[in-house]
């Protein structure tokens, strides 16, 4: 079974109502780290970023943020993949 994470933050700001370069603002970060971090292209997360992060938009859940998805095996070449956050 291969796992994988699955960032959340552009639903996140979508449903808050926030665009990427306010974030940026309200966090200090790189708007071009939002942007990957938005697009979940970024291999590898700093916990400090998502600590701060998640203090900007007042969540208190790791998995409000990221959540580990389980790759279809099936279609694994193909890029799709289960819709199943349950790992």
């Amino acid at each position: 079974m291969e796992l994988y994470f699955k960032f959340k933050l552009k639903e996140l700001l979508e449903r808050k109502g926030l665009q990427q370069k306010e974030l940026a603002q309200m966090t200090g970060l790189r708007e071009a780290t939002i942007s990957e971090l938005v697009n979940d292209t970024r291999g590898a997360y700093n916990k400090n970023h998502l600590l701060t992060i998640m203090e900007a938009l007042n969540l208190t859940e790791l998995s409000d943020l990221l959540e580990v998805r389980k790759y279809n095996e099936s279609r694994k070449s193909t890029g799709e993949f289960y819709e199943d956050s349950s790992y």
